[in-house]
């Protein structure tokens, strides 16, 4: 029972009787300050004060009765058993859609079929919809559970709110991430767009302009799903009002996560450094470490080449000391031919190879290939195999290989119709016969 009483100073105290107490039991004091601001006087807001604590007492007394009791647990059971067979149809569900799935996953050709991926699209959408639907249920399950505990119903509404909420929030950060990435790539193609650079220098933007678009939207990606993922922690019910020691550990094993993972931090900081100092970028013919290929995918933690017998190698960025980019901006190769020392005249050799030089250079399909006429170097060194002549080719990048291949085929091709004698090892062999 709730009854008032009115002190000396003004105050009403409302305050509980209790069976097993001699005392009453202090519930609520109302001062002339409050009741001013309900406009009403402190003995009628005690009244109100006291109709609605008393029903609520009652309600408590209710509720609390054994019947009573009995009657709530075996609706929550009997509903908790309705939502298991749902779960269970529902798991069954999105089996027979993922073995769905897997068939037409198997019998897609090589070549595209449209009417085939858009029903393989939708399988997948279907296999996302019935999991958001037994997370759902799943969700539901505990929020009634919760609520079959007397004085528990505020937190299961809460729990059965929190995937709308959860979605809600979800929707919210993706649609920032979506304008996020949409500001990126804009921002990015203007830049990759900048009329006032030389041409080389336009197309190495081009082509960095990928690999930053690739790794710019993996960071927003990131960093909208930490947002999200903080986001809706936060109003999980118990979490906002964690303890400030709870906060400090949770700092600590923060601390402590970065001291074990401290590797991974190493690679973010290193890719970030390789992206920003355009050390290579997707397309580029890199060698690092002794592994030589392709540039597929640069990011934040690792490199991805493609070697030349399409094997793919993955690289840390924090591994490697030191890298050589066959392809930034330009590319060069060395081309050596190695002629026999029965060649009596070098001076013909090399005028040959002058004029091969040339006309390579005039060719139309091969000319603009070169960045630079071909640069004839003459005698590079001389040993038992042979003379060594050396040319060195300047090219537009990726090209290198290309024209060192068909400048080698015409060199040879017109040696043996000029009757140079190129290298064969019959010098050795006259040397051992003498000897």
């Amino acid at each position: 029972m709730v009854q008032r009483r009115q002190l000396p100073t003004g105050d009403v105290v409302l305050e509980a009787r209790v069976p097993e107490r001699s005392q009453p039991l202090p519930l609520l004091t109302i001062t002339p300050a409050d009741a001013s601001l309900n406009g009403t006087s402190a003995w009628a807001l005690g009244e109100r004060w006291q109709q609605r604590l008393q029903s609520r007492l009652r309600h408590a007394r209710r509720v609390m009765r054994p019947a009573d009791l009995r009657r709530r647990w075996q609706v929550t059971v009997l509903v908790e058993l309705v939502l298991v067979l749902f779960v269970a149809a529902t798991v069954w569900l999105w089996r027979q859609n993922r073995r769905r799935g897997a068939t037409l996953q198997a019998r897609r050709d090589p070549a595209p079929d449209r009417a085939l991926d858009q029903r393989l699209l939708l399988h997948q959408a279907l296999g996302l919809v019935l999991l958001m639907a037994l997370l759902l249920q799943l969700m539901a399950m505990l929020a009634l559970g919760v609520m079959a505990v007397p004085g528990k119903v505020p937190l299961g509404l809460q729990l059965l709110l929190q995937p709308v909420h959860s979605l809600l929030k979800v929707l919210v950060v993706g649609l920032v991430a979506l304008l996020v990435r949409s500001l990126a790539t804009f921002l990015l193609h203007q830049w990759a767009d900048g009329a006032r650079v030389p041409v080389e220098e336009q197309a190495r933007r081009e082509q960095r302009h990928r690999s930053l678009l690739r790794v710019s939207h993996r960071l927003i990606d990131l960093a909208c799903l930490l947002v999200a993922a903080g986001w809706i922690l936060i109003d999980i019910p118990g979490i906002r009002a964690a303890s400030s020691s709870l906060l400090l550990a949770g700092g600590a094993l923060l601390g402590g996560l970065a001291l074990v993972f401290q590797g991974l931090l190493r690679d973010f900081v290193a890719g970030l450094a390789v992206l920003i100092e355009d050390r290579y970028a997707i397309g580029d013919w890199v060698e690092i470490d002794g592994l030589e290929g392709d540039v597929v995918d640069v990011g934040v933690l690792s490199t991805q080449l493609r070697c030349l017998d399409h094997r793919m190698a993955v690289v840390q960025n924090s591994a490697f000391d030191r890298v050589v980019n066959h392809t930034k901006l330009r590319s060069g190769e060395e081309v050596k031919l190695l002629l026999s020392h029965r060649c009596s005249a070098i001076d013909q050799a090399l005028a040959v190879v002058a004029e091969e030089l040339a006309a390579f250079h005039a060719d139309p399909a091969w000319g603009p290939r070169l960045l630079t006429p071909p640069l004839l170097r003459g005698v590079s060194a001389t040993g038992p195999l042979g003379i060594t002549v050396s040319m060195l080719l300047t090219t537009v990048a990726g090209e290198q290989w290309a024209c060192s291949r068909e400048l080698q085929g015409r060199l040879v091709a017109r040696f043996q119709r000029e009757g140079i004698p190129l290298a064969d090892g019959l010098e050795l062999a006259g040397t051992a016969r003498v000897r």
